[in-house]
């Protein structure tokens, strides 16, 4: 089916409520991508609702705001803002733990802490703890009620042994997301599904994935912010650049997708994937939109 063109950026206005996927859509790195908040501030003015969405565990609502004032002077209120790691934290709120295992950064001991003022939080400064007798003497008469994995830089064998006696004792195995891999500055990195699967695969334990492209994070946005789902699917736009996440995410809510392919996924991946995005844009900005939105179907032409 050839692609339909729609003329005009007013073709996105009747949407009420925007979820964003930030890096790769908004931003990549420490730099704003093509004039992306142009279309942001477009939607403030006209009154809708926007939401900052990532699967990035490394910042909390506040840093995320803050964050996003450095980079493209917008003031965005934090609670606008949701990481995984306060999904995490949200999530482990609700199954209320009382003892967790934390493998992760500052920004996730933080949303923990701010979920959980009274739960014990184990694993900080375990970095440290590199010899064999400091593995052989853990704390195992400790009973854990989650496992919490998200990225971490200083991930040593010392934290990836407690991680697994935890949830081979009867520990949820809980992960910000399954990400395996990431990119940063022409470096192919291993991402927090990583060390995910090695615990996984340890104990035979299914892990709960909070992040995206699990409905978790959708589901609280909309809850948080009194939007009814079911009723108001027509009004919600989710934005995002990898076909199995976010775009996935949003078939599966039976919601309207836009694809950019300044981020993950390429004009060829999409060509060959069966999975459609409602609208593909090659990147985000205002004076893109206004020019031309495609309807994606299939695309054996998408840009020619």
């Amino acid at each position: 089916m050839a692609l339909r063109k729609i003329p005009s950026f007013k073709a996105l206005l009747p949407y009420k409520h925007f979820i964003f996927d930030c890096d790769g859509v908004l931003w990549h790195g420490d730099k704003e991508l093509f004039n992306s908040f142009s279309i942001i501030r477009l939607l403030q003015n006209k009154g809708k609702n926007f939401f900052f969405y990532t699967n990035d565990s490394t910042k909390t609502q506040a840093e995320g705001a803050a964050y996003v004032e450095r980079l493209a002077g917008f003031r965005l209120d934090p609670q606008k803002f949701f990481s995984s790691a306060h999904l995490v934290a949200r999530f482990a709120k609700e199954r209320d733990y009382k003892r967790l295992y934390v493998v992760g950064g500052e920004a996730l001991f933080e949303e923990l802490s701010l979920a959980l003022p009274n739960a014990q939080l184990l694993g900080k400064g375990d970095s440290r703890k590199t010899g064999l007798d400091d593995i052989l003497s853990m704390r195992r008469e400790e009973n854990v009620d989650a496992v919490v994995v998200a990225w971490d830089h200083e991930l040593n064998y010392y934290k990836l042994a407690y991680a697994v006696n935890s949830v081979d004792k009867g520990a949820d195995l809980v992960a910000c997301h399954g990400n395996l891999t990431y990119r940063t500055k022409g470096v192919l990195l291993p991402n927090t599904g990583i060390t995910v699967r090695a615990i996984e695969l340890a104990t035979n334990c299914k892990p709960i994935i909070v992040g995206k492209p699990n409905h978790y994070g959708i589901e609280l946005i909309c809850k948080s912010f009194n939007i009814d789902l079911e009723r108001e699917k027509k009004d919600v736009l989710i934005i995002g650049d990898t076909l199995g996440v976010e775009i996935k995410m949003a078939n599966e809510l039976g919601v309207d997708s836009l694809l950019v392919l300044s981020g993950r996924t390429s004009k060829e991946m999409l060509e060959g994937s069966e999975m459609a995005p409602t609208y593909v844009l090659p990147y985000l900005t205002y004076e893109e939109c206004r020019e031309l939105v495609y309807m994606a179907i299939v695309c054996p032409a998408f840009l020619d």
